[in-house]
């Protein structure tokens, strides 16, 4: 699909959305044209422009409380974001859809977005998480977003998740960050992964490694 025809599709769904009630898309729009920002469906044209306008941000907030549809209200986070919204705050909204009584059915996309934003200071709230069997694939980015904080401290737990079918790829892409004899004991054991990508983080890693150590 060509970037005119993407457009025009995007187009087409956010006209859809205008008419259905539990949408704030419609009230969204016309609040960045009101402040002289049109909303693009070119979405990395549109967030180049609302970069640094944080003084909107708590409207956004207000907007996003009242909104219903997941989809949305994923968007409108990312578009906190990408204005510069204070990312203590940010994380925490997201954090709540952890732990609400009923969570959403898109939290792996949630996840994906902490690990966009990659603070590091909730990492107790990330491994608790992660740790935490009912949130099965949920998980995967927040595994390799403690991956990448690089903290020794994580390890046993990645370890821990390599007997769990529903991450264990992403626990060892996770471990890919560390180096020792021990990592690559563990590499040794994947290298003949009937998963490519999988094998290839293994491969990836000793090949590396190797290098290093020639």
């Amino acid at each position: 699909m060509s970037k005119r025809e993407l457009l025009k599709f995007l187009n087409t769904k956010r006209n859809g959305a205008h008419i259905n009630p539990d949408s704030i898309l419609k009230e969204y729009d016309a609040f960045w044209e009101m402040n002289g920002i049109y909303r693009s469906s070119d979405i990395v044209s549109f967030r180049k422009k609302i970069k640094g306008h944080t003084e909107l941000c708590e409207d956004i907030i207000k907007l996003y409380n009242k909104s219903k549809l997941e989809n949305e209200q994923i968007t409108l986070l990312e578009d906190l974001l990408a204005i510069g919204y204070d990312k203590d705050k940010l994380v925490e909204l997201i954090l709540n859809m952890f732990y609400a009584k009923n969570p959403p059915t898109n939290l792996w996309e949630y996840a994906d977005l902490l690990y966009s934003i990659k603070n590091f200071r909730y990492m107790s709230q990330y491994l608790t998480i992660i740790k935490d069997e009912s949130y099965g694939e949920d998980r995967q980015m927040l595994i390799l977003l403690v991956g990448k904080s690089k903290k020794a401290y994580v390890v046993p737990i990645l370890k821990e998740l390599l007997s769990d079918l529903t991450v264990y790829g992403h626990a060892l892409d996770a471990l890919s960050n560390f180096s020792g004899d021990e990592i690559n004991h563990i590499m040794h054991k994947y290298i003949d992964c009937n998963i490519a990508w999988i094998r290839e983080i293994a491969e990836k890693y000793l090949s590396k490694n190797n290098s290093k150590s020639n």
